[in-house]
């Protein structure tokens, strides 16, 4: 019996000894985790920093904004300066927002508010959605950007009609859905279009089998510059959209002509030496960016952190419209 009681305690003290050893093997993992978390948070923070310094740099040495400059290598440098140690890795990038097309600018805002609508850049947004790569019709384009527009202005009752299709108002979403309706001011993030009658999360941001038009488009809010695009950083979809008599192959050519020609890129008539007698008109283009996003991700043994920044480069600084770490 004595024997029994001994063998008893021996297995109560094993088990006891291991549950407190897992417990503390535990404990140890959940700290480990929390620090190399926030190490990687750290760096990742570090990554954003590191590009917002290059955009600081940029903007006391160069009046003009082109796809040559450091902002544009800023995955290379960092690479360069910081190769990684311990498997640690860190990606940055910075991305010209104002190469893309300014979603908000489709509805200035005025002395009456937001009310009416760009035709110039309307016409843009419009070229872009019709490019085959989206497999939009016609009426389908028309419509969305018509919606599209009364998503964005102040109105809740005008349907915006544009080149005879048209949009969606508060009524439209109502009947949707009770409490549904139109957003009427600016989106602070592409998925907030996602509202829009007939703008569908697969064209916005596509999946494997369809490209989606959210790399083409910028939320970003650049006061007297919203609207302008920098013919000098813009992706060729986006080219392809300031006019309709260029196609895709004379979108390469001045993609191509960007890359061999770093130094003829101030003047933004340069595409006419690519395009001959095209003139694009002047208040939609620019040389110079005023809005960017800086993104960092950092990594380190399949666990990863990373950071966004939107940020407006202005005359007196930077302005953080928007910024997510995770």
């Amino acid at each position: 019996m004595a024997l029994l009681l001994v063998l008893l305690l021996l297995v109560l003290l094993y088990v006891a000894v291991s549950l407190f050893h897992d417990r503390q093997r535990i404990g140890y993992e959940v700290i480990r985790n929390v620090a190399d978390s926030a190490r990687l948070q750290s760096l990742a923070r570090s990554g954003v920093d590191f590009g917002i310094a290059l955009l600081a740099r940029d903007a006391r040495e160069s009046v003009v904004d082109t796809l040559h400059e450091p902002w544009a290598r800023a995955g290379e440098l960092v690479a360069e300066l910081a190769p990684g140690e311990d498997g640690q890795t860190l990606d940055v990038r910075i991305t010209d927002a104002s190469g893309l097309i300014a979603v908000n600018a489709l509805v200035p805002f005025g002395e009456q508010g937001r009310t009416g609508y760009d035709p110039r850049l309307a016409a843009v947004f419009s070229r872009l959605l019709a490019q085959e790569e989206f497999g939009l019709q016609p009426g389908q384009v028309r419509d969305l950007v018509a919606a599209v527009i009364d998503w964005l202005d102040g109105d809740d009752e005008e349907i915006t009609e544009f080149d005879g299709g048209r949009g969606a108002e508060g009524a439209y979403y109502r009947e949707q859905h009770a409490g549904g309706a139109s957003r009427n001011r600016p989106v602070d993030s592409l998925d907030q279009l996602l509202g829009v009658r007939g703008l569908t999360a697969t064209l916005l941001f596509g999946d494997e089998d369809h490209a989606g038009i959210a790399p083409y488009l910028s939320c970003a809010a650049m006061g007297d510059a919203l609207g302008r695009i920098n013919i000098n950083t813009a992706p060729a979809m986006v080219l392809r959209a300031l006019d309709e008599r260029i196609d895709r192959h004379m979108a390469e050519r001045l993609v191509q002509y960007r890359r061999e020609n770093p130094h003829s890129l101030a003047d933004p008539h340069w595409y006419r030496a690519v395009a001959g007698e095209l003139r694009l008109p002047d208040e939609l283009l620019s040389s110079r960016s005023r809005a960017f996003v800086v993104e960092a991700v950092a990594g380190e043994a399949g666990i990863e952190s990373s950071g966004r920044l939107l940020l407006i480069r202005g005359d007196e600084g930077f302005v953080f419209q928007s910024w997510l770490f995770e």
